[in-house]
């Protein structure tokens, strides 16, 4: 996520790649943006998750700084999110 903290594996890691940080995450965005296009043209469901996790505001307790999956936190976020775009849809048709 834009403007979350680094720690220094992660930091290391990605000073050995030919792009840094920013230019992943503004590709990341970029391609995120273009699925919920995608999915939009094609019918598809498109549960904005990025969204509510930044809302959240602590990336910390997002992610876990061992291999970077996410917390039950984040894994609740992300239900909600689902149940909610899958509930606007049943609810409009």
């Amino acid at each position: 996520m834009a403007g979350a903290s680094i720690d220094s594996a992660l930091q290391t890691t990605l000073g050995q790649l030919p792009i840094t940080n920013e230019e992943c995450v503004g590709r990341e965005l970029s391609l995120y943006r273009q699925i919920q296009q995608l999915a939009g043209k094609h019918g598809w469901l498109f549960a904005d998750n990025l969204e509510s996790l930044r809302a959240h505001g602590n990336v910390d307790s997002l992610y876990n700084k061992f291999d970077y999956h996410v917390t039950n936190t984040a894994s609740q976020i992300i239900g909600d999110v689902q149940a909610r775009t899958i509930a606007n849809v049943t609810t409009t048709e």
